[in-house]
C-alpha cells in the first residue's frame, strides 16, 4: 500500500494522538486523504478502524474517508462523514 502511494507521487503520514490513521496523504501542505488498511472489517476491529480514520477525518475536515480491505465493499455514514470500504484490487485500479 505504501509503495503504491509512493509511486503515485504522494506525501504520506502516520497519524497518532488517542487513535491511530494508517494513511494520511498531504498535498499542497493540506490533509486531503486519510486511509485505514486491513484485513477484513470485523466486530471486533470494527470501532477501533472506524474510530482512528473518523478521527483524522474530524480533525482535518475530510468528508470521506477509506479503509482498504481484501474483499469487503460498503459505504458507513458516521457523524464525521461517509466511509468507503473497498477491495484493495479495486483501489489499485483506481
Amino acid at each position: 500500500m505504501l509503495l503504491e502511494l509512493h509511486k503515485r507521487d504522494r506525501r504520506v503520514f502516520y497519524f497518532s494522538e488517542t487513535n491511530e490513521c494508517d494513511f494520511v496523504i498531504q498535498d499542497r501542505g493540506r490533509v486531503v486523504e486519510a486511509i485505514q488498511v486491513c484485513l477484513a472489517l470485523t466486530e471486533e476491529n470494527r470501532r477501533r478502524e472506524l474510530a482512528g480514520l473518523t478521527a483524522v477525518m474530524t480533525r482535518f475536515g475530510l468528508k470521506q474517508g477509506l479503509i482498504v480491505t481484501h474483499r469487503q465493499e460498503e459505504d458507513i455514514k458516521t457523524d464525521a462523514g461517509t466511509v468507503r470500504i473497498v477491495p484493495a484490487w479495486k483501489w489499485c485500479l483506481e
